[in-house]
């Protein structure tokens, strides 16, 4: 299917944790949380740094994680109908190499997002489209991740949206 990660160390890393729980068994387990946000969808190291995210220690008897404070997670609370989540990502550094070669900026104002992202026209990368032919066209998506971790749609489904780019002198 063509799908592969550019060369290069990444920006995220998976929120997960082999975990030995009090009880005894490892289990897998989210490494962090944040205490009373909803709606979130990546954990950043600053966040870590800063003592805003909490590390999942145990395990409990009822099945609910238990976080470093002491913080019982009730899993009632927590689902696919609920806006309570723990993300799977942690969004770590910028990226290096080839998956370093995007930069993006993004505001949320009156209902909707704005987004600008920029690479240069010829980054030297064999993995990546070199946009330097004048008047040829280059066509383009853009994948969008909701919440899902892994799965990536695009505008228009799944039969896309592509995009035409054709440079000018």
């Amino acid at each position: 299917n063509g799908r592969h990660g550019d060369a290069g160390t990444g920006a995220y890393k998976d929120n997960k944790q082999d975990l030995v729980t009090s009880a005894g068994p490892t289990v897998t387990a989210p490494l962090y949380w944040i205490p009373g946000r909803t709606d979130y969808h990546w954990i950043m190291q600053t966040e870590i740094d800063d003592g805003t995210a909490r590390m999942i220690m145990d395990l409990n008897a009822d099945g609910n994680w238990v976080d470093e404070d002491g913080t019982v997670l009730d899993k009632t609370l927590f689902g696919y109908d609920s806006d309570i989540t723990i993300p799977s990502l942690q969004g770590i550094k910028p990226g290096t190499g080839s998956r370093g070669d995007v930069s993006a900026w993004h505001n949320w104002s009156n209902g909707m997002w704005t987004l600008k992202i920029m690479r240069a026209r010829d980054t030297g990368a064999a993995d990546d489209v070199q946009w330097t032919a004048v008047g040829e066209p280059y066509y383009f998506s853009i994948g969008v991740m909701n919440a899902s971790a892994i799965a990536h749609a695009t505008p228009g489904g799944f039969a896309g949206t592509a995009y035409q780019l054709i440079l000018g002198e």
